[in-house]
């Protein structure tokens, strides 16, 4: 008669440790799976034009082919912000001469700096358009 409590006691104890374990496991899926999908999903509610730097001046995006195609790849591009008044300038036909500065998109400080002379074409792009073209881990490696 001793044995029987000590049985069903000892049946119990493993029925809730088998019940945990299974919620344990259950937990720890749940968490894999919401650190796996909270920055896919947190990635999607965030504007497009929150992951680009803001420059004070250079608000235009754009992508410049420049240089001579001289090599095997063909002209040189820059991809970027650049300065609203030489966008404008560039736009309109005038004369330009010097310098132009594309500052990088997605890090500050960082900017392609060549010849004005040089450029063959210069396309305007949308926030949208430039990020799923060239989103920001594509640029890591620089």
């Amino acid at each position: 008669m001793i044995m029987k409590p000590v049985h069903q006691a000892k049946k119990y104890k493993n029925r809730f440790h088998k019940w945990f374990d299974e919620t344990w496991a259950v937990i720890v899926l749940l968490a894999m799976v919401a650190f796996t999908i909270g920055p896919i999903i947190k990635e999607a509610i965030t504007p497009v034009e929150n992951h680009f730097v803001k420059y004070e001046n250079a608000t235009t995006l754009v992508k410049v082919m420049y240089g001579e195609k001289s090599s095997p790849l063909g002209y040189s591009r820059a991809l970027g912000f650049m300065d609203d008044e030489t966008y404008k300038s560039y736009r309109d036909g005038e004369d330009l001469k010097g310098k132009v500065e594309i500052y990088h998109p997605y890090v500050r400080g960082r900017s392609t700096i060549f010849d004005i002379e040089t450029i063959i074409s210069v396309n305007k792009m949308t926030y949208d358009s430039f990020y799923s073209s060239d989103p920001p881990y594509r640029w890591s490696g620089e």
